[in-house]
């Protein structure tokens, strides 16, 4: 910029403007600085690999916000079981009283079994509800386990592309999958009740939602046979949306702003190629190229 002899540079980085004022007149530097001020972001910003400082309260956030639906839900699905008779009554709101209620049953479950299966009393009781009668008390710890895992499930709404790369939580499943069939198990409860090597750890595998669907429909099927006044279809579908049911997205298109181009348009997507297009062009638009004779 320049005015009356005076040339005023600037030098405007991702974190910083740099500055020198320069009288043309008297060949000097009428003065120079630099401010440096605090990014938004952190990271290494100079190659994109900055991330915002806001992420890890996010993060935080998300993961609070998932607990205390784990949370509701297993109180829910709580209340189910002890209203049709399948859990003991008690104060299942409060975290401390539904802990030790589901503790205090798995030790009177486990009173028949050796010492071995009741360190893994849940699992031996979702493989034995394949094959036999379990009493009631017993089916409804069953699905209260399978409700305190569940699985993952993806809320993508397109599939994969062939040549995406995958993370390393679909290729675990599958090769739990194929664990499985290996074993003979019919279902990740039965295969889990079934490892007796300390090695292989019964909580720290990577599962799908629908080895827990198909395990539940397993064990309702079998046990619907011995207990069909209490295992109903009305049932069922309570406990089943206690269990599986996990919220859908919340739509964000609230937060899309208006299009100053457009009247009454919104914004376009980044991602859209006209967009890219529009940015491109206007950039380039902005460009200057300065010679030594000026502009």
């Amino acid at each position: 910029m320049e005015s009356k002899g005076l040339i005023l540079g600037l030098d405007i980085g991702v974190r910083s403007v740099g500055w020198a004022l320069l009288d043309l007149q008297a060949k000097e530097i009428k003065g120079l600085g630099v401010r440096v001020f605090d990014a938004g972001v952190e990271g290494n910003i100079e190659r994109g690999r900055d991330t915002s400082k806001a992420a890890s309260r996010r993060e935080a956030r998300l993961r609070r916000r998932q607990t205390d639906r784990q949370v509701r839900k297993q109180v829910k699905l709580a209340h189910i079981l002890q209203d049709s008779g399948l859990l003991p009554k008690g104060n299942v709101s409060n975290p401390g009283e539904r802990h030790k209620l589901i503790s205090d049953l798995d030790k009177e479950l486990g009173s028949s079994y050796s010492s071995a299966e009741r360190g893994k009393l849940p699992y031996v009781l979702r493989a034995s509800a394949l094959h036999n009668e379990l009493e009631p008390t017993e089916i409804g710890r069953a699905l209260y386990h399978l409700a305190q895992r569940r699985g993952f499930k993806s809320n993508r709404k397109s599939a994969a592309k062939a040549d995406e790369k995958q993370g390393k939580v679909k290729p675990a499943i599958h090769e739990l999958e194929k664990k499985i069939i290996s074993l003979g198990a019919e279902t990740l409860g039965e295969y889990l009740a079934m490892q007796d090597s300390p090695k292989v750890a019964l909580r720290r595998q990577y599962t799908s939602r629908d080895m827990y669907q198909d395990e539940f429909e397993a064990i309702w099927r079998e046990q619907a046979k011995y207990h069909p006044n209490i295992l109903t279809a009305e049932l069922k579908a309570k406990v089943s949306d206690a269990v599986f049911y996990q919220r859908p997205l919340k739509s964000q298109a609230h937060l899309i702003g208006k299009c100053q181009l457009e009247t009454g348009e919104k914004r376009a997507p980044k991602a859209k190629r006209i967009a890219q297009r529009f940015r491109l062009l206007e950039t380039v638009n902005r460009l200057r190229l300065i010679g030594a004779e000026g502009v």
